[in-house]
């Protein structure tokens, strides 16, 4: 999970840089020139054949000068006479004949092989229309040019793009040579790296070992394709070996992949081609691992002579170089050594990757740390800002191409970013307002991404088909047991059918906020506060044991991060989690059978998280909280007021966000639609004596549960109802279908049971894991469409844009898988509720009792209805039963 920060860490910079050329880890199905030259004049009609016959012999002289000039390495001379021979084809054949095709095929690659990606891109999209002409397509031909393509994409860092042509790609060789030819072998090894890139490390793997897998069966052990996929087994397992229990494992599977592709190149291409001296550069992060930085350096040393004089001191490889090389150099201790080093990487990678690149952003956070190991902590957050602002602009672009499920995954490989500026924060190395600008950009990032897409996806009708096929295989996937082979099938349609959706909406705009945004939203008697967990890895960050295995592993800790209306930032540590994060689970699991010990534990919290922050907000009256991690479970309101006996909403005035950046869009208009009141479902016979205390395990998803009639839902709903003039719906009629036929209401109330099964047995997907239940569950239907159960999956695909309100009134609709690391919100009804498109909630943290929970809700939509502000009406209410707990 944060295996680059540990590199940077025990192994200071010791992280082989992710970009290397991908004539080394990559590579296409060409046809060579010369062997096209007779394909075309086969093709030619027999009476124009004496007067092309000298033709062909001039482009014969000039293929074997181009294959002489690529084996020699000029690649300088290579692109000169791969330039005549394209100009000549044009004048003899036009300029969209086939010949035409595989010259600008050839060209792109030569560019894209010396880093010249523009010129690349305009030669490979050439190629590609030639062959993808309607009146003759050579499939043969378009699957090399889009395999090529894919390749450019992936070493420019536009892995979403790449993954579309790579894919496209195999489909045409699959269909055309079938799935084990060899010609499948090197698209298989770059979609192998597109998802090594997207943190996508299992699927990946996949991909290295079917390519080799169709090797080994066509009886090829020793080849140019064989050491690169070994060599990118080896460079998956580097990354691979922070898997619990894993480390010696991985590496020595590491060691032994990447030793055995250096034996194959210095046998086949010799020890100065350049493919042999990007292995060797991976033997050299080897070393790196290995605190070998000395050996290190002599490898890469050489390696950088030999760059620069094949491909020219300018080229991104020379870049990957010297970043590589500054990384041992610190971890000698010569940072002057290193930062100059760094600096010339940084140079040449943002001149010709650009500043999006991961290279370029990689070189701006190992050039900060110098900067932050020699305290000149100003021009170290000023790059590390810089890095994370491109970061965040990658992420934007690319996540949104992606599965959902696989977007956390994504999200994670980015992580480690984030945890050095948490860190350096808690030290008070980092500017508070850099941060602020991380939490304020990255927390709940993934799911405004997904709820703006899904917002986009409904409104286009042309889509409809699409979505309503996702929406019912979503509804499937609740009939089978995570990891079976059903429900595998399921997961790939499901996966497919939002790549094709996200492929056909509107490209996602990146938006970055920075704190004048929020500050010109944030009235003057209104403070912000962002709670953000993060690894307590302090003195470690500078120690000068680099042994990964003479150091424990760092503790969790909190941060408040502070923002108040006059643009003033604050960071304050709250020290280690693990204590608070008992506290919370404690309080929790306490609170109905033992309230005394339940309230003690809030005070607790209180102390923890609330007490350090006083002398800040205390002269606030709006505190607009933005909790993380196990803090999300905390209900503010039953946290007393540092230094008071009043409880905090009792003096100030308490909203939740998931992110600071909701403050940017708090007062959107909103719709005058009908509310909706769902109650009472009729969830049909109990078959067993089956109690929900004692859970079995379904072949589905779900606990073997008989749900018990609420008599008290009945009530709650006739009386909310005529409070608020809504439509009520009970019985039968309060289903799955019944809710998605019915959008965009004012407000959506449901009384019912609500569940969040958190059993370490129970392998399901975190948002099938909690839900709503509704009519006809007990009758164990395989309808997926009236089921019984409206998981947090299915509800975010309701149509709730501009809902004021959705409340669900029952036990524990406030709880949800707490994903690691992700900076994403907890994932359940709440964040379901939000992708949904709905503007706020009301759910319960634990479990309440059916007649109490109706009597608070009528008291509430009463406060409603005189007039009063959500917020405000909840705080009524809250205050009203704390005063009169026999009303409940």
């Amino acid at each position: 999970m944060i295996n680059k920060l540990l590199l940077k860490i025990y192994n200071p910079k010791a992280l082989l840089s992710i970009f290397c050329l991908l004539s080394l880890i990559s590579s296409g199905d060409i046809l060579p020139l010369k062997a096209q030259v007779k394909w075309h004049e086969k093709i030619m009609n027999e009476k124009n054949i004496e007067t092309i016959k000298p033709k062909t012999k001039e482009f014969e002289l000039l293929v074997i000068e181009a294959e002489k000039a690529e084996k020699e390495q000029r690649f300088e001379d290579l692109l000169q006479i791969r330039r005549e021979i394209l100009e000549k084809v044009k004048i003899y054949f036009g300029e969209d004949n086939k010949l035409a095709g595989f010259a600008n095929l050839h060209l792109g690659s030569t560019y894209r092989n010396l880093g010249e990606f523009k010129n690349s891109e305009i030669h490979y999209q050439k190629s590609i229309d030639i062959f993808s002409n309607k009146q003759k397509p050579d499939f043969k031909a378009l699957a090399d040019a889009r395999n090529s393509l894919g390749l450019l994409y992936s070493e420019k860092g536009l892995l979403g793009k790449a993954e579309l042509e790579l894919e496209g790609a195999l489909k045409l060789k699959e269909k055309i040579y079938g799935q084990n030819d060899i010609l499948l072998v090197s698209t298989l090894n770059n979609l192998g790296l597109i998802y090594k890139n997207q943190n996508l490390l299992n699927v990946s793997e996949f991909n290295f070992q079917r390519a080799l897998d169709i090797l080994i069966k066509n009886k090829i052990f020793k080849s140019e394709k064989v050491s690169m996929i070994l060599l990118n087994l080896g460079s998956l397992y580097l990354q691979k070996r922070f898997t619990p229990g894993k480390y010696d494992y991985y590496l020595y599977e590491a060691e032994s992949f990447i030793k055995r592709a250096l034996e194959i190149d210095e046998e086949i291409l010799g020890t100065n081609h350049i493919k042999t001296i990007n292995t060797k550069e991976h033997l050299a992060g080897l070393y790196q691992e290995n605190n070998k930085f000395q050996k290190a350096i002599i490898i890469l040393e050489e390696i950088l002579i030999a760059r620069k004089e094949i491909l020219g001191s300018e080229h991104p490889d020379v870049a990957n170089t010297l970043n590589n090389l500054a990384s041992n150099y610190e971890g000698l201790g010569m940072l002057v050594k290193a930062e100059e080093n760094y600096k010339n990487a940084q140079e040449i990678s943002e001149k010709k990757l650009g500043k999006y690149h991961p290279l370029t952003n990689q070189i701006l956070i190992n050039l900060s740390g110098i900067y932050f190991e020699q305290n000149r902590n100003q021009n170290g957050s000023n790059l590390l800002k810089e890095a994370l602002e491109n970061n965040l602009y990658v992420i934007q672009r690319e996540a949104p191409f992606l599965p959902l499920d696989d977007r956390p995954y994504f999200l994670l490989g980015y992580e480690d970013d984030f945890l050095i500026l948490y860190s350096h924060a808690s030290l008070g190395k980092v500017n508070p307002d850099i941060a602020l600008f991380g939490r304020l950009n990255k927390q709940g990032l993934l799911e405004e991404i997904e709820r703006k897409q899904y917002k986009i996806i409904k409104g286009l009708s042309k889509n409809n088909e699409l979505y309503n096929q996702l929406k019912k295989v979503n509804q499937e996937l609740t009939k089978f047991e995570r990891g079976s082979e059903e429900w595998s099938k399921k997961v790939i349609i499901k996966s497919n059918i939002e790549k094709k959706l996200y492929q056909r909406i509107p490209e996602y705009k990146p938006r970055i906020i920075d704190k004048n945004q929020i500050t010109e939203v944030l009235s003057n008697d209104s403070i912000l506060i962002e709670f953000q967990s993060y690894y307590k890895f302090g003195k470690y960050l500078y120690s000068e044991n680099r042994n990964l295995t003479d150091i424990p592993f760092p503790e969790k800790g909190y941060l408040a991060i502070l923002l108040k209306p006059n643009g003033e930032s604050k960071v304050i540590d709250l020290g280690k989690s693990k204590k608070i994060n008992e506290y919370i689970n404690e309080a929790i699991l306490n609170v109905k059978e033992f309230p005394e010990k339940s309230n003690e534990l809030w005070d607790l919290i209180s102390d923890s998280i609330l007490d350090p922050l006083y002398e800040d907000f205390k002269n606030f009256k709006n505190l607009y909280i933005s909790p993380d991690s196990d803090i999300n479970l905390v209900p503010f309101s039953a946290l007393k007021a540092p230094k008071s006996n009043r409880y905090l909403n009792q003096i100030f005035n308490v909203r939740l966000l998931t992110t600071g950046r909701e403050l940017v869009k708090i007062n959107s208009n909103s719709n005058s639609n009908k509310s909706i009141i769902i109650a009472a479902p009729e969830f049909g016979k109990k078959n067993n004596k089956s109690l929900f205390g004692d859970i079995k395990r379904q072949k589905n998803k779900f606990p073997l549960v008989e749900w018990p009639t609420l008599k008290g839902t009945k009530k709650e709903g006739l009386a909310i109802s005529k409070i608020i003039e809504a439509e009520l719906v009970m019985g039968k009629n309060a289903t799955e279908e019944f809710i998605f036929k019915n959008q965009n209401p004012k407000i959506l109330h449901i009384a019912s049971h609500s569940y969040f099964f958190n059993i370490e047995e129970m392998n399901a997907h975190p948002m099938m894991r909690s839900g709503i239940v509704l009519s006809g569950v007990n009758n164990k239907t395989n309808n997926p469409n009236n089921d019984g159960y409206l998981t947090a999956l299915e509800f975010s695909r309701l149509e709730l844009e501009g809902t004021e309100l959705v409340v669900i009134s029952g036990c524990d609709s406030g709880r949800g898988a707490i994903m690691p690391s992700t900076g994403d919100s907890i994932y359940g009804l709440k964040r379901a509720i939000s992708v949904a498109g709905a503007k706020s909630s009301l759910l319960s943290l634990w479990k309440v009792s059916d007649d109490g929970t109706a009597k608070f809700m009528e008291y509430f939509y009463k406060k409603i209805k005189e007039g009063k502000g959500k917020s405000e009406a909840l705080v009524e209410t809250k205050e009203f039963f704390r005063k009169h707990p026999n009303k409940k």
